[in-house]
């Protein structure tokens, strides 16, 4: 039988031998690069009141003094734009990252309680939804200018919902700093809601009406915001050709 000090010796040896092993792992452990995972547009197109649904979420926990949880929304909704950055073009990412960087600091802020009027979320929220109603426009036109989209039923659907998010955001952001809109851009965004939707079905007119509705959201937008939201010139049949009014 063995003796209690061969006993500790042996309890010695396995802890060593643990702790000998756990070192190696840890040694030959590397940080991984961060993972890119691709997200169908078709899907992200689902996801268009996504913002919305976190920025009321945070204006009501912040009214009732929750500030960890209005924060914690604040970082849901950067998530989003985050996603919506990713496929943006260059010209549509200044905006975006822009209210990325801003809704990141005032979920910090919030948290810490040092934000005093609601206001300050709600004009934040509209811009953030300004700068998703510019991407969407220029995606939408970025498709619109090729002749192949009206050849491909897939293509004709995108460009319809990058519309349809660009008439939607573009709308959330003048309720959230207005409150309403006026009637003329009421009736512009159904305009454009309305083309969007037969773009989405299969139902869709002219590319010239199309373009249309597109430069009027456009221009309006940089109207309302004082932005500058640079859209890609027209790249079109001969037979379609009209006058740009893009900048």
């Amino acid at each position: 039988m063995p003796t209690g000090s061969l006993i500790f010796q042996r309890i010695f040896f396995v802890i060593a031998m643990a702790l000998g092993t756990t070192a190696v792992a840890q040694e030959n452990l590397k940080p991984l690069s961060p993972a890119k995972i691709e997200i169908d547009e078709d899907i992200l197109a689902f996801f268009i009141d996504k913002p919305c649904r976190h920025f009321e979420a945070a204006r009501d926990s912040f009214v009732a003094g929750e500030t960890k949880q209005a924060a914690r929304h604040l970082r849901d909704a950067v998530a989003y734009l985050r996603l919506e950055d990713a496929r943006a073009t260059p010209n549509g990412k200044t905006a975006l990252k822009t209210s990325i960087a801003e809704l990141k600091q005032l979920a910090d802020v919030v948290e810490k309680e040092q934000v005093k009027s609601v206001r300050t979320l709600e004009q934040a929220f509209a811009r953030a939804h300004y700068a998703l109603s510019g991407h969407h426009c220029i995606k939408s036109n970025h498709r619109c200018c090729q002749v192949a989209t009206f050849q491909d039923k897939q293509e004709i659907a995108r460009t319809g919902q990058d519309l349809k998010a660009a008439a939607f955001h573009f709308r959330k952001g003048a309720e959230w700093e207005y409150g309403e809109l006026d009637e003329a851009t009421s009736k512009l965004l159904d305009n454009a809601k309305l083309s969007a939707a037969q773009l989405i079905q299969q139902k869709h007119g002219s590319r010239r009406k199309v373009r249309k509705n597109i430069h009027a959201v456009h221009d309006r937008l940089e109207k309302v915001t004082g932005l500058k939201f640079k859209i890609a010139p027209s790249v079109i049949a001969e037979d379609d050709v009209g006058p740009s009014i893009f900048k």
